[in-house]
């Protein structure tokens, strides 16, 4: 064979393997709820990323369960990726897949904007495909957020309003928060990673409980000032390095 040909061949073989080995990472980020959203101006975010938009009334605080209740109140897990956006004057909007915008139920009752997704006989082989669906929501005062069985990424502005976090069955990532306060409720099966890459984003008291099997990680240490255990347990292990990280066993 000439040498052309081998060179050739080898250079066919790296691309293959590289683009496989880069499908797979992908996958797994995606599904670990490390996903990417096309970033533009807010105008744009919701078109660029095929999303429809819904007008939301006012609030504060948000309640949401990412999974699909259907008859006799069952849970089907389908693993949606939320991104809050909330600083700024940006107005009230959920940008949604036009596929679960028929099966969104949404409502505000005092100063909580309630997001649940429900039906009662559905086609659960099918509904598979919406696996990993995304989300963005816009606003501009959230004091706080409760999620139940999904993956969420919020960044907050909140000059130094105090913030609290409710994770069950999920995956949190907050960035860029400046508070005074923030509380953080992590139960089972859940994380919550704080992070920011500069150090001006500052959370000045961290109160946390942290159930069973759920962690609590920082990117840099810098970040925090006072933190407080809300429920010391022989099972619970702080570990303070460059990074910080607290594990429930």
């Amino acid at each position: 064979m000439k040498t052309s040909y081998k060179i050739l061949i080898a250079f066919v073989s790296i691309i293959l393997t590289s683009l496989i080995v880069s499908n797979i990472s992908l996958k797994a980020k995606y599904k670990n709820g490390d996903f990417d959203i096309l970033k533009a101006s807010t105008d744009d975010i919701f078109e660029m990323n095929n999303l429809e938009k819904v007008p939301l009334k006012n609030f504060k605080h948000l309640v949401i369960n990412g999974s699909l209740i259907t008859k006799n109140r069952r849970e089907v897990i389908f693993n949606p990726n939320l991104q809050i956006n909330s600083y700024g004057n940006l107005p009230n909007i959920l940008g949604i897949a036009a596929n679960l915008k028929s099966l969104l139920k949404q409502h505000v009752s005092n100063d909580t904007l309630y997001i649940s997704f429900e039906k009662n006989n559905i086609n659960e082989k099918n509904f598979r495909r919406l696996n990993y669906s995304i989300m963005i929501l816009q606003t501009n005062n959230l004091q706080s957020l409760s999620t139940k069985n999904l993956n969420c990424y919020a960044e907050i502005s909140q000059n130094s309003k105090p913030f609290a976090v409710i994770a069950e069955k999920s995956g949190i990532t907050l960035t860029n928060i400046i508070t005074d306060s923030l509380t953080l409720k992590v139960r089972a099966n859940s994380f919550v990673n704080l992070g920011s890459h500069d150090i001006k984003y500052k959370i000045k008291s961290l109160s946390y409980y942290l159930a069973k099997g759920s962690s609590i990680s920082v990117s840099n240490k810098e970040l925090l000032g006072k933190v407080n255990c809300l429920n010391p347990s022989k099972n619970i292990s702080e570990n303070y390095n460059l990074s910080f990280s607290i594990v429930s066993k």
